[in-house]
């Protein structure tokens, strides 16, 4: 089965590692304009406290000045261990290239919070029949084969965002991605699901609106690049679990006799 893939890694690293330089920058420039500030008792804060923080605080649309800014809140800490360092005579090469990885790191594992959806927003069928099976199937394939057209049709339009080199451009196409992932989602809502599927397919669900949500973060980037570079580090872990997930759905199907024909809309699950 095809799914829709994120750009190549190299251009997540890039990203993170460019925001690590505007970071910094904005570590110098806030040190001169504090240079009289006092660091709160010379204490080192680690960067995971301030993981705690960001991911604590509600997701929601924000300005470069906003309380729950992820860029804002990080970039404070930064500066924070910055001065540290350099009041205690640790400030090398070494200690920054240090501090530059935890913030590399952090930014990966921030997981931007989307919806979660729970077992009473699925339609669930409680004694299903194979037909059933079989059919939950086929309209499932329906859904993503509609939806991975939908991509298609948007990347190859005359006026598709990718044309455009720009960042803007770039932030347009992850939108547009997000927002077929959010049409998976309805779809995959409105589908009745056999009990034996059922874990699964809320796995899915969760999986793909997480990854829409990631997706529309990057349209954030001038306001907040932490959170936009979080959303794509949480989309890149949402591809490669939704590989499982398909995989182990369509290895049911080949366990229990569940057979597609060539002129079923599954039968791409006898490929899997």
């Amino acid at each position: 089965m095809q799914y829709m893939r994120m750009p190549p890694r190299k251009i997540l690293f890039a990203s993170i590692v460019a925001l690590i330089l505007i970071i910094f920058s904005s570590v110098v420039v806030y040190k001169q304009s504090k240079s009289t500030s006092k660091v709160s008792e010379g204490i080192l804060v680690p960067i995971e406290e301030t993981a705690a923080s960001i991911n604590s605080t509600e997701q929601t649309p924000t300005s470069n000045t906003g309380s729950t800014n992820q860029t804002d809140i990080l970039s404070k800490q930064v500066f924070s261990n910055y001065m540290v360092l350099q009041q205690s005579g640790n400030l090398n090469d070494q200690n920054v290239q240090d501090l530059t990885e935890q913030l590399s790191d952090q930014i990966l594992a921030s997981s931007p919070s989307a919806k979660v959806y729970t077992l009473s927003d699925i339609k669930i069928i409680s004694n299903p029949t194979k037909e059933d099976i079989k059919n939950y199937g086929n309209q499932f394939f329906i859904i993503r084969t509609r939806s991975q057209n939908m991509y298609i049709r948007n990347i190859t339009a005359p006026n598709s965002p990718i044309l455009d080199s720009s960042i803007n451009g770039t932030a347009n196409t992850f939108v547009l991605m997000g927002n077929v992932y959010e049409k998976i989602v309805a779809d995959l809502l409105k589908l009745p699901v056999p009990n034996v599927l059922v874990n699964l397919h809320l796995q899915l669900v969760n999986n793909y609106a997480g990854s829409a949500f990631g997706l529309k973060k990057f349209n954030e980037l001038n306001a907040d690049p932490i959170a936009a570079v979080s959303g794509l580090s949480q989309y890149g872990k949402n591809s490669q679990e939704e590989e499982t997930l398909v995989e182990k759905i369509g290895q049911y199907f080949i366990e229990n006799g569940i057979i597609f024909s060539a002129t079923d809309p599954g039968y791409g699950w006898n490929t899997i």
